[in-house]
């Protein structure tokens, strides 16, 4: 569960504050899936990034799970980030010299996965994507399409 309240983000620059944000307020479900659009500079790479735990916000509240994460150390929000978030990038960041198992176990070794567990828990986020079959294959080898499905699983 995710709660913005009255959230803003400003930046200054050399010509003076810049207000990117603007008292956004904002709840979403655990399992709800929400479309952010809008306008070329409209903030929405801000909100993301603040969202994902890469920014802070200048002022407002952040609620991620009932934790306030305004008041997390860098260090808390690190930690909170790799067992809460995931990003697929527009090019989906992929290691081409790995296949998709391998861009998927390797995930799992930074999170401290046990090796014994990693083999099973790939194979069955491979299979929930669709790319059982084409685990063994490297990015260049895979559609578009195969490869952000990979960078989902």
């Amino acid at each position: 569960m995710l709660h913005l309240n009255h959230l803003s983000k400003s930046f200054r620059t050399r010509s003076g504050r810049l207000d990117v944000l603007r008292d956004i307020s904002l709840s979403m479900e655990d399992g709800e899936f929400v479309m952010l659009y809008g306008a070329s500079g409209s903030g929405k790479s801000t909100l993301l990034n603040i969202l994902g735990l890469l920014d802070t916000p200048s002022s407002g509240e952040y609620l991620l799970d009932g934790k306030n994460v305004g008041t997390m150390s860098a260090r808390e929000r690190t930690a909170l980030r790799g067992e809460k978030i995931g990003f697929i990038f527009q090019s989906y960041n992929l290691i081409p010299t790995m296949t998709a198992f391998e861009n998927v176990e390797l995930v799992l070794g930074y999170r401290g996965v046990p090796k014994a567990e990693r083999r099973q828990r790939t194979e069955e986020a491979l299979a929930s994507v669709g790319l059982l079959e084409r685990m063994h294959h490297r990015p260049s080898s895979l559609s578009g399409g195969e490869q952000q499905r990979a960078a989902i699983a």
